[in-house]
């Protein structure tokens, strides 16, 4: 993985140049040419991606390299040089949830309630 990386803020100047907001009109452009998007690829594969999703990606990485692990509670902190991420904070919206349990002729039960047609607690039968 290259160190440098185009993950840089739209408010980033270099010797004056604005160069955060040129990166954002790359990553916006749809003319780029194939070797363009080449010579982005080769800085950075990241290059299209949000910035700030592309931030935390990276702490993520390297928190992870760090011995960190993707489970655990939500609030837990960093380790080494990026004690204040929270990996399980960032985590937390992009895990996928899992689909709503429904009754078997597809309506969704009322809180609280059995779905209908769903094996649970009875009557007992006598």
């Amino acid at each position: 993985m290259p160190t440098q990386h185009l993950a840089i803020p739209a408010t980033a100047k270099l010797d004056d140049y604005a160069v955060g907001a040129w990166m954002r009109r790359q990553r916006k452009a749809a003319g780029l040419t194939a070797d363009q998007v080449a010579k982005l690829d080769g800085l950075d594969e990241l290059w299209r991606l949000e910035t700030d999703w592309n931030m935390s990606y990276r702490r993520l990485l390297a928190y992870l390299a760090a011995g960190g692990t993707r489970t655990g509670p939500a609030n837990r902190t960093g380790l080494g040089d990026d004690p204040a991420f929270r990996p399980g904070t960032w985590l937390r919206p992009l895990r996928p949830r899992p689909p709503p349990r429904s009754a078997p002729d597809g309506r969704r039960p009322r809180p609280g309630r059995a779905a209908p047609g769903a094996a649970g607690p009875g009557p007992a039968s006598t």
